[in-house]
């Protein structure tokens, strides 16, 4: 295609003179005539001598900027604003990627990583997705119940604490739960246990002779006519009973194991506590464990230094005649006897003075004595040191210090408590 200049005065001005294509790189620029007869020609303003002129204009986002004569028409694009239309080079952001490739721009995500943002996918292992949206899949645990209430997990995380008796370690990924409270259910005498599909069973065995158990007790009725001769006997039914003869050969026992049959009326019988009836009816009370005493007159109490020449007796007192006057006196309780307090009484001048209460061991003669009580004369001990009597292989003494010349021993009262059970 060749291109025909006009002359200077109507610059400005192409004609195209031929309507073949030609390459670019063989397109060469001719000087013209005048003609421009039937020509279609581009240009920049009008002009009243051209026909058929078109005008060079710059669209939208276009500019064009023109050389002046013999210079060069510069046609280019606008860079794009909010507002105008224009040139855009796209410039990859995070977590993007842009590549030009004969003239197309692709733009891509990058894969998201920890440190990278970027573009992903959901795992179906636990994500649902349905017309775009995405959902955890129904296995996928939110929240869980307990026997009462709910736990919401609080950011991804559930505490699972132990109770009463439990306690709970977490490592790795495992829960492990231990049982710190009972660990098993073992039975004792009389009890019996069973287990079955997780249910554990606790149940009394019958009480015998040979083996400690349950009890079924008896009516009243029942114990009057012994209709059951396996049924326990309660107080009340021992306190109802008329005289039939289921009682007539029941023995009763004591605590030191002898046999206290039953008796005539009018007589008491050592044994529980409660009321047992003779064969007449008669009320046989029963003696129970209690608190007894066991006095001792000032008069039983010796002198054992100097001698008896030094010391006057009186109806129930003795009086030290000299100074560095020793007494004792034995004492004798029931073996099994627990002696709970001990008083010795003496006169005013007595009271600078201290009694003792002492155990002797029967077989060294005299040695390894123990002091039981100690106090001063008028005075009490309810600190007991090896309370319980034993009269098999001890002996039990009052000693006082030394006395001095009028004072005076009045008596002496010990407390102690039996046990018949």
């Amino acid at each position: 295609m060749g291109i025909d200049l006009l002359p200077k005065e109507t610059t400005k001005v192409f004609v195209q003179r031929d309507v073949r294509r030609t390459p670019a790189s063989t397109a060469t620029a001719t000087s013209g005539t005048n003609s421009i007869t039937g020509a279609d020609y581009v240009v920049m303003a009008l002009n009243g001598d051209l026909t058929a002129e078109r005008i060079l204009t710059a669209g939208d986002a276009i500019d064009i900027t023109d050389g002046g004569a013999e210079g060069n028409v510069t046609i280019k694009v606008e860079d794009s604003t909010a507002g105008n239309k224009g040139a855009v080079i796209v410039a990859a952001g995070e977590g993007m990627n842009v590549g030009y490739v004969s003239g197309t721009a692709t733009v891509s995500g990058e894969n998201a990583t920890i440190s990278n943002k970027g573009i992903a996918k959901y795992q179906t292992t636990d994500f649902t997705i349905t017309a775009g949206d995405v959902a955890l899949k129904a296995t996928v645990a939110m929240s869980f119940d307990g026997d009462s209430g709910t736990a919401t997990p609080a950011v991804h995380n559930i505490d699972i604490l132990g109770g009463t008796g439990i306690s709970t370690v977490g490592a790795s990924n495992d829960i492990t739960i231990t049982n710190d409270g009972v660990t098993s259910v073992a039975a004792g005498a009389g009890i019996d246990v069973s287990s079955s599909t997780g249910a554990v069973t606790i149940s009394g065995e019958a009480a015998s002779v040979t083996n400690a158990g349950i009890i079924e007790v008896a009516t009243i009725d029942q114990t009057n006519t012994g209709t059951s001769a396996t049924l326990a006997v309660s107080p009340d039914g021992l306190d109802g009973w008329t005289g039939g003869s289921s009682l007539l050969h029941t023995n009763i026992t004591a605590g030191d194991g002898s046999d206290h049959a039953d008796v005539a009326s009018n007589t008491t019988a050592i044994a529980l506590n409660t009321t047992h009836r003779g064969s007449d009816g008669s009320d046989h009370s029963l003696l129970a464990n209690k608190t007894s005493y066991y006095s001792i007159p000032g008069s039983a109490w010796i002198s054992t230094n100097p001698d008896t020449d030094t010391v006057t007796y009186g109806i129930n007192k003795v009086t030290s005649d000299q100074n560095t006057t020793q007494f004792r006196v034995p004492v004798n309780l029931p073996h099994g006897a627990v002696v709970t307090n001990v008083l010795c009484d003496g006169n005013a001048g007595a009271t600078g003075e201290n009694w003792t209460l002492r155990l002797t061991p029967i077989a060294t003669a005299g040695g390894g004595e123990t002091n039981m009580a100690s106090a001063a004369f008028d005075s009490s001990d309810s600190t007991i040191t090896s309370p319980t009597i034993d009269n098999q292989t001890n002996t039990y003494w009052l000693v006082s210090s030394n006395m001095q010349t009028g004072d005076e021993i009045h008596g002496s009262v010990i407390t102690y408590t039996t046990d018949y059970d």
